[in-house]
């Protein structure tokens, strides 16, 4: 039985479309139909790579967002399988012909090529001459064969070919490597970069111990390792460095490699049409076998796209708003389509179109009126253009905004619109303009790999289900902090970093059956100028939510402690204490002499009277004595340096177990804690197994969803807060994860069906497969958009009788159920829900004329189970039965004398019989009829049987109609039916032939 359940809360298409505010930022989107009651829930973590920092040194502050899972049953199909069409409006103004940064390098592998990371790119960071290390990024894309906890990345540079370095890393073990990183010349991270870039560390030497030399050209190398064997890498891929020197090449050129990279995401996909507006001076229409879209699964569509779009020559203006207006009528009219406008563009708008007339004042020609054109029509019939060429008029500029509002904002489509600045000089201000007219996201692409990356984004934002993007981020840092390096997409504003730091694309990840979203990350480095202890508090972070409201979230506090003179460095583990489980046992571990004082909700708990020398100890603490989800550590070296950090305390709140249908033994059980804000999950185990790693908190809070065993559990829990101070919590849980076996029988003249058990049971849900499909559905809509059929019928539509004396219930048939396969849930006290399969197969497999020798039969009927008999003469009809259920039945046998009001039929008599071996073999005679109607009579059958048998039913008949009547071909037709089973017999009676 495949049973296919689909969604009960309904949810819209969120598209957040951009967020700027006034100052050059202004947050603005918006969301398509919300009306689901969920957030999307977010957990936010930040933490230093140093939280105490000498004075003139720079630090890294690395901010982390990790969505957590939405279940599918939250969301309907319909809202988010959905057709998408995207207008791709591409810049060919004469500018296009110009040069720009543009490196694209194919990735070569070695080793296992399954376990080889995919799509590095690595290129110069703008605004930098490429002399330095630390002027280029990178990133990359998880093996095919994916990740596991053990999976981490090697990345070195090197002037040697991949074969070369195979040859070497190959034999080298984890701690061989590790001993580069130590050396410098190599670093480690333990997760894939696809969505976020990756600084190259200032310092990092090659991998033979020599530094950066511009002048070389290097091979950037990632080493994919397994840190559970002897020999770890077990792939290896590399591209070139863009050292020297770099490539340059045309704007038009890029981005039609970029477009078509972008296009190929999306080629088996049959939901996504696409259509091509190229714009100059004004726009042109191009369409495809009189179609506007190109359907991106057909081979031959696509490539015509593809050629279209090689075709595109660069000269002219730039009328971005004819392009945006072209755009806008490429849309189909329908509703339940999502829409896409991209728009590229290297300047600022130098044309508009309008119906303007001008007239010849004897020096120049100057308007006389001016209608800007907003009209489905093409140039030159239906408008002219009009504007500065080269330059940027202020109607230019208001054609623009104007279209962008009137047609992308207030036209009769919902538009989500995507507007790129592609230039290392443009002035993107007037392109956010028109993005902020059109409720549209801004992005500025100074070079061809930051355009690549730009369609990435895109592309994953239009094959989400449903994203958030356009996520605006800021944060004010006090004074004696200086704000030095920021990732892209943010904007250093003296104290204040403000910016889009990225978006989140939720997909519906059917294994699971949730939805799911890829964390990021982003990076903002400060350089202590002046000591103190500094709090960092003063942020915020901006964006709709999935249900279309506005959402601010903030980061964790975070301290800074910048010194002129080193103080004592601590590291700190609390856990529980082995010989009593009223304390806990906190071991600290300090680099010189200190004193040590304990404090908990600003009392002292522990004090030392003398210096700790420097070394590892332990101290037991009463449990009782501690309040709160931290402790705080606070050393004094012997010059009155002072250090004070927290250590995190776990704490378990209420575990979650919903009602569960199983077959084995086990059961999904959700672990919630809570620990100290802004602290990292960084192992949870149960029963020896890892079920996650490195999980943010949510303001110190967690749940996660576990699969325990029935009986005792062993769960283990481990947490680092933003000094790296950790705590291990591990307790046992002992859980019911035993579903009821259930028995059930069909009763009292299969009206009922009887459920038992051994223990207490209570009636959740009835599923019946009524149309026969061996698909069992609720109601509601299906992947095609259709409604389904209501097959599944809870405690409110079903009639249930309690047991007396033992556990269980009567359910009450319905008609509809008859001879349907039936599947009843119960569950137990604890929640565990058993099922029994009660497959009605009673069934009639033929109905006629029966022929008899001893104990031996045949029944023979016809294809238009038409059969002649003779009139006044008994006629013995069988009917063949399949019985699966034990117990009394009725048969219904009916005839249609209305068709024969003069016909006489004595009372039909039966018996019963059971098949072995092809002989029948005696189960009731002369069964007592009752007629219910002139035409229907009610045949009881009393069954005892623990299996599917096969039983023959006899009755005779003997008509009786007048010898006047006979020749008009007088037909009656008899039905039989048991529970929902029917088969119909035609009896054409005869005159008795006439002996001389």
């Amino acid at each position: 039985m495949i049973k296919s359940k689909s969604y009960q809360n309904k949810i819209a298409f969120i598209l957040i479309c951009f967020m700027l505010f006034y100052n050059q930022i202004n947050f603005l989107s918006y969301a398509e139909g919300s009306n689901i009651n969920v957030k999307a829930p977010i957990n936010l973590v930040r933490q230093s790579d140093h939280d105490k920092i000498k004075r003139g040194e720079t630090f890294t502050i690395n901010y982390k967002l990790q969505p957590q899972p939405i279940p599918a049953e939250d969301i309907l199909p319909e809202s988010y399988l959905k057709n998408k069409e995207i207008v791709l409006v591409m810049d060919t103004s004469g500018s296009m012909k110009e040069y720009i940064d543009f490196n694209y390098n194919d990735t070569q592998i070695s080793l296992q090529g399954i376990h080889a990371v995919k799509n590095i790119n690595i290129w110069k960071r703008w605004y930098t001459s490429g002399c330095y290390l630390n002027h280029y990024r990178m990133s990359f894309k998880k093996p095919p064969a994916g990740e596991n906890q053990h999976t981490k990345y090697f990345i070195f540079y090197s002037t040697d070919e991949i074969n070369t370095i195979e040859n070497w890393i190959k034999n080298l073990n984890t701690n061989q490597l590790y001993k580069y990183i130590q050396k410098n010349r190599a670093f480690m991270i333990n997760k894939d970069h696809s969505k976020n870039y990756i600084k190259f560390p200032i310092n990092l030497k090659d991998i033979t111990g020599n530094y950066y030399n511009c002048y070389y050209n290097y091979h950037v190398y990632i080493a994919t390792i397994d840190t559970s064997k002897s020999n770890p890498v077990i792939g290896l891929a590399n591209e070139q460095s863009t050292a020297q020197p770099i490539h340059k090449e045309m704007k038009i050129s890029v981005m039609k490699k970029v477009t078509k990279n972008f296009l190929e995401k999306f080629k088996n996909d049959s939901r996504v049409k696409v259509a091509l507006i190229p714009y100059a001076s004004y726009a042109k229409d191009i369409v495809f076998n009189n179609d506007n879209f190109v359907n991106l699964s057909s081979p031959t569509q696509y490539n015509n796209l593809i050629n279209n779009i090689n075709k595109l020559q660069a000269y002219g203006g730039t009328n971005i708003g004819d392009g945006l207006r072209k755009a806008y009528y490429k849309f189909s009219d329908s509703d339940n389509i999502r829409k896409y406008v991209i728009l590229m563009t290297d300047g600022e708008p130098t044309f508009h179109s309008s119906t303007t007339k001008l007239i010849w004042n004897g020096w120049f020609y100057e308007p006389v009126e001016d209608q800007q054109y907003l009209g489905d029509g093409s140039y030159p019939n239906d408008y002219e253009y009009f504007g500065g060429g080269n330059h940027s008029t202020y109607r230019d500029k208001i054609y623009a905004n104007k279209v962008a509002k009137d047609l992308l904002v207030n036209g009769k489509h919902k538009i989500n619109s995507f507007m790129i600045a592609f230039s290392n000089d443009a002035n993107g201000a007037e392109l956010k303009n028109i993005a902020n007219s059109a409720n549209g996201y801004y992005k500025k692409a100074e070079d061809g790999n930051a355009l690549d990356e730009v369609y990435e984004q895109l592309a994953d934002i239009i094959q989400s289900d449903f994203p958030i993007h356009g996520i605006h981020y800021e944060e004010t840092f006090p004074n004696g902090l200086k704000v030095v390096d920021v990732s892209e997409g943010l904007e250093i504003k003296g104290q204040k970093v403000i910016g889009d730091i990225g978006s989140i694309s939720y997909k519906l990840n059917k294994e699971t059956n949730t939805f799911e979203a890829e964390p990021f990350e982003f990076y903002v480095t400060l350089k202590a100028n002046n000591i103190g202890d500094y709090k960092l508090v003063n942020n915020i972070m901006h964006y709709k939510d999935i249900n279309g409201t506005d959402e601010q979230k903030k980061f964790p506090s975070l301290s800074i402690y910048v010194y002129e003179m080193e103080p004592p460095e601590i590291k700190a583990h609390l856990t529980d204490a082995e010989s009593n489980i009223n304390k806990y046992k906190l071991t600290i571990d300090i680099n010189e002499s200190s004193k040590i004082k304990i404090i908990n909700d600003n009392h002292i708990i522990y004090t030392s009277n003398n210096y700790e020398d420097p070394k590892a100890f332990s101290i037991e603490i009463n449990k009782a004595d501690i309040v709160g989800n931290h402790i705080i550590i606070q050393a004094t070296d012997q010059s009155g340096n002072i250090t004070e950090e927290t250590v995190p305390i776990i704490s378990l709140l209420p575990f979650e177990m919903n009602d569960y249908f199983h077959t084995d033994n086990t059961r999904p059980v959700k672990v919630k804690l809570a620990t100290e804000n802004n602290s990292t999950i960084k192992e949870i185990k149960a029963n020896g197994n890892i079920i996650a790693q490195e999980r943010l908190t949510n303001q110190g809070k967690y749940e996660h969803m576990i699969i325990l065993n029935d009986g005792n559990n062993l769960i283990k829990i481990f947490v680092q807060n933003s000094y790296g101070n950790t705590a291990t919590l591990s307790f046992n849980r002992e859980i019911d994860a035993c579903s009821p076996e259930l028995v059930g029988i069909y009763v009292d003249n299969d009206s009922k069906i009887k459920i038992t058990s051994k223990e207490e049971i209570l009636f959740t849900t009835l599923e019946v497969d009524i149309n026969g499909d061996g698909i069992i559905t609720d109601g509601s809509i299906n992947e095609k958009g259709e409604p389904t059929l209501d097959e599944i019928f809870g405690p409110s539509e079903v009639t249930i009788v309690p047991l007396d004396g033992e556990y269980g219930f009567k359910v009450s048939m319905q008609d509809a159920w008859y001879g349907k396969e039936i599947i009843i849930k119960a569950k137990d006290t604890a929640g565990n829900i058993g099922a029994v399969n009660l497959k009605n197969n009673n069934k009639i497999i033929k109905h006629g004329i029966i022929l008899l020798n001893n104990k031996n039969f045949e029944i023979i009927d016809k294809a238009d189970n038409s059969i002649d008999i003779v009139n006044k003469q008994n006629t013995h009809i069988g009917i063949l039965l399949n019985v699966s259920t034990p117990g009394s039945k009725i048969m219904n046998l009916s005839f249609n004398f209305k068709k024969a009001p003069n016909i006489n039929i004595e009372s039909p008599k039966c018996s019963l019989y059971q098949i072995n071996d092809n002989k029948l073999e005696s189960i009731q005679e002369n069964i007592r009829i009752s007629q219910s109607t002139t035409d229907s009579y009610h045949i009881p059958l009393s069954i005892n049987t623990d299996s599917s048998k096969s039983y023959v039913l006899i009755y005779t008949l003997k008509p009786d109609i007048p010898e006047d009547q006979i020749g008009k071909g007088i037909c009656i037709v008899n039905q039989a039916e048991i529970q929902g089973s029917t088969k119909n017999i035609k009896l054409c009676i005869k005159p008795r032939p006439i002996i001389e």
